[in-house]
This record gives C-alpha cells, structure tokens and sequence, in this order.
C-alpha cells in the first residue's frame, strides 16, 4: 500500500491503517521532541498556566489523528510555536519577578501565626472546612499549631508549624549522626550497572564476592543489589515462578 505525502502530513478524507500508524509515529516522536525541549515544565506540578498547556498540545496532537482531515504538519508547526512562546515566557519570567508573578500566580498565605487571613481565605475560594480537611492532610488537627498555611502557585497546600509543635530533632538535643546519601545501585535485573560500581569504589570480584557470600551463584538471579553509604549491601532476588494450576 503506497502512501503518499498529503495522506501522511497533509489532509484527507480517508485515513488507511498504514497512514494512521504512521501519522501516530510522527506524532509521537514530535511530541516527545518538543517535550524534551521543555524540560520538566510540563512533567512537574501544574500551575494553572502548565496545565492549560498540556491540555492543548494534547488536542493539537490528537487531532490529525482523530480526524484525518487535520494536517499533521500543521499541528506540528503549531506545537513548534507554544513550544517557543513558552520558553521566551519561561526566560521572562527567570528574569522579572514581576512577570512570574502575573503570569504563574504567587503563594498565598491563608493562615498566619494561627490566625485565619479571611480575605485571602476567600481570595483562594476556600471556607473553613475546606482549610480544616486540608491541615488534617497534613496532620495537623489544630490550627493554633499553624505559623503559616499557605496555597502555592502550583495549588499545593503547604503548612509550616509554630517552631514549638515541631518534633524535636536529633540536631535539637546535639546527638551527632552518620551522613545519609542515596544508595547506589549495583545490579538491576540481573545487570551490573558499572559506572556506579566504579562510583563506589569497587570491582566486580568485590561484588560477586559479596553475592556468594549471600548464597548467590548466578548474577541472573539477582533482581536489585545496592550499596549504601554506610557500606551495607542490599540484595533482593528474582522470585522462581511456578506454574499455574
């Protein structure tokens, strides 16, 4: 079956399997592209503005797909474009306060010092249930415990309590403790992942060492090994399957 160029970027009025599969190629790797141009703006927490934008390069892009008389180099271009506008807004608002603010919105502070900012209260479309139900989230049953409540841009409730109700840490009563790093992972699915084992400061003797230590003979039977900064090694293993009965 031969496709031609107006039935893959173009329109028309009947979309052949082949040209649908390869419409949602191009597509695809389009909107990946464009994503990766992004960075993480829109694989975060959504403002107002980052959601509304998701939603619409998710139209654009289903659109040739959902009808064939769409141009797919249209929505392509079209995709390009919010994609420029959105870093040219991105850089302005790195650079001026005042924009980000106008565009994405700033924090809003609904209790202060146990107190109730009613106005902001309201400004947020929030009653006194609603904040009470959102402190008991995050387990904080009363509000007197509250120095600041706060509704962030991204519509996350954030709470930070009076100095006083916070639990007493191990800095408070000056007891000394170990650094916590992240564990490095050595050994996932059964592959060694050798730049960390070099990271770490060892070699594989050292960890098949280790896994016969454990009663381990076979690296395929390793599902996850990781080593922490203490020097422990954590190993998890591949569960045998049985068969069905």
């Amino acid at each position: 079956m031969n496709l031609t160029l107006n039935e893959i970027f173009g329109q028309t009025s009947l979309l052949s399997p082949l040209g649908f599969f390869v419409r949602a190629t191009i597509v695809y790797f389009g909107l990946v592209f464009f994503i990766r141009i992004l960075g993480k703006t829109l694989l975060g927490r959504f403002s107002v503005v980052t959601f509304a934008l998701a939603i619409t390069i998710g139209s654009i892009a289903a659109l040739p797909l959902a009808a064939p008389d769409s141009s797919v180099l249209v929505a392509l271009v079209q995709i390009a474009v919010l994609t420029v506008l959105t870093i040219v807004v991105q850089t302005l608002a790195l650079r001026s306060v005042t924009f980000r603010k106008w565009v994405f919105g700033g924090p809003l502070v609904l209790v202060e010092n146990g107190h109730i900012l009613e106005d902001n209260l309201a400004a947020a479309r929030f009653n006194v249930d609603n904040l009470l139900s959102k402190l008991r989230e995050k387990n904080v049953p009363d509000i007197g415990d509250v120095e600041f409540a706060i509704i962030e841009p991204t519509g996350e409730f954030s709470v930070i309590k009076k100095s006083q109700k916070e639990p007493v840490r191990n800095k408070d009563l000056k007891i000394a403790t170990p650094y916590r790093g992240l564990p490095l992972i050595l050994v996932h699915n059964g592959q060694i992942d050798r730049e960390n084992l070099s990271r770490a400061g060892k070699d594989e003797v050292w960890l098949f060492n280790q896994l016969e230590q454990k009663g381990i003979t076979r690296l395929q039977d390793v599902l996850l090994a990781s080593l922490n900064t203490s020097g422990d090694l954590y190993v998890d293993y591949i569960q045998p399957r049985t068969p069905n009965l």
